[in-house]
């Protein structure tokens, strides 16, 4: 299987970063795991030496805000939806735009959604598909 992670990484681990790096993780270990394409902000992908060195993980990197930099929104799009899994975590900005675009790919790939807080739960309209553990 071949999935697609969107989520931050920073050196100051909160919750969630510490979450997010288990999870990788455990899907390097996964025999049934191919390949993950890591999507992070910049300004969040301080990534581990064993992360970086994986010969099953892809990092791509993009600035914090697409709306300040609409010329790398399709090259995000086309990263976000190549492959049939996507996992996205504790990036709000970035889940909203992948599910506005959701609807001409639903077919391609089916969505995770790992939601720490409540914020999904108060605005729905904007995490229409949403998976929560």
């Amino acid at each position: 299987m071949r999935l697609t992670f969107i989520g931050s990484f920073v050196k100051l681990k909160t919750g969630i970063e510490r979450v997010n790096e288990e999870l990788i993780n455990l899907l390097v270990q996964d025999a049934e795991v191919e390949h993950i394409n890591i999507i992070a902000p910049r300004n969040k992908a301080d990534f581990r030496e064993d992360i970086t060195k994986s010969n099953k993980i892809s990092i791509h990197t993009f600035p914090p805000s697409l709306l300040k930099a609409p010329f790398y929104v399709n090259k995000f799009l086309k990263t976000v939806y190549k492959n049939p899994v996507l996992v996205i975590a504790n990036i709000r900005p970035l889940a909203i735009l992948v599910y506005k675009f959701y609807p001409f790919f639903h077919k391609k790939t089916k969505i995770l959604q790992i939601v720490p807080d409540i914020i999904a739960w108060h605005y729905p309209k904007f995490f229409p598909f949403l998976t929560s553990f």
